[in-house]
């Protein structure tokens, strides 16, 4: 029964993402957390980076996107959103005990997330598109509340 409500609780906590620098650290954490449990749980890390090398990829990880130009973040922050919000959907899942369907519900959460932030990485490759052409031009992206 715990385990469900707490499958509840980050699902909410997911309703509203985006891709972002906040989405992917709110994944990293997620996917982090989730497999700490996980493994508490006794179920067995699939990544053969183990679960500390994986804490120490997503830090690298994280510091490299970071220091790309803002018009070349919104992809690479996307792609690992994607990854470790399904991860973390995945994982919770199998605390669960639902089983190997998991890693469907996994893809269909990186799916989404892949796709809430369409709109970001596309501003971006307009604004990258239009700098080419007036190298003084700011772009600033601001997600409108929906």
């Amino acid at each position: 029964m715990f385990k469900l409500i707490g499958v509840a609780l980050l699902s909410l906590a997911y309703a509203n993402s985006y891709a972002d620098q906040a989405e992917a650290m709110n994944a990293a954490l997620a996917d982090t957390a989730t497999t700490a449990v996980s493994l508490a749980s006794g179920m067995v890390e699939l990544n053969p980076l183990g679960a500390a090398g994986a804490v120490v990829a997503k830090i690298a990880t994280m510091a490299y996107i970071k220091e790309l130009p803002k018009t070349e973040q919104a992809h690479p922050y996307s792609v690992v959103a994607s990854l470790w919000g399904g991860a973390s959907a995945s994982n919770l899942c199998w605390l669960t005990g639902i089983g190997p369907a998991c890693f469907l519900v996994g893809a269909i959460r990186g799916q989404y997330i892949w796709n809430k932030g369409e709109d970001e990485r596309t501003f971006w490759a307009i604004c990258k598109s239009e700098q080419r052409s007036d190298t003084s031009l700011q772009c600033e992206w601001k997600k409108l509340s929906s």
